[in-house]
């Protein structure tokens, strides 16, 4: 997990994801997931709402880290990226309404 984290703040995402294909448990790989994510909010948003933030399996710390993503400027600007926002989060109703409460505050 920690070499996840390392790779991805150093911008080295194929090691990154190297790293994480090797973690086995939910419980390691959604942090990896986040930290994924995060790195590549502004670069790829796409992918970070696709690939990571869709993959995450705890759905309080799926919610916690759409809010995050929502606040970046370049998810929410792309429209692939706002979708995902909104199509993870489809389940939890009120994590859902807190994030459609929270575009509405930031996007007027």
């Amino acid at each position: 997990m920690a070499l996840v984290e390392w790779s991805a703040g150093q911008g080295d995402l194929e090691a990154a994801r190297r790293w994480l294909s090797q973690v086995s448990t939910p419980d390691m790989r959604d942090p990896a997931h986040v930290a994924l994510a995060r790195s590549l909010a502004a670069r790829a948003p796409e992918v970070a709402v696709r690939a990571h933030l869709e993959a995450i399996e705890d759905a309080a710390r799926r919610a916690a880290l759409a809010a995050e993503l929502a606040a970046v400027p370049e998810v929410t600007g792309s429209t692939e990226g706002l979708y995902g926002l909104v199509l993870v989060l489809q389940e939890d109703e009120e994590a859902l309404a807190d994030l459609l409460t929270q575009l509405v505050q930031d996007h007027p």
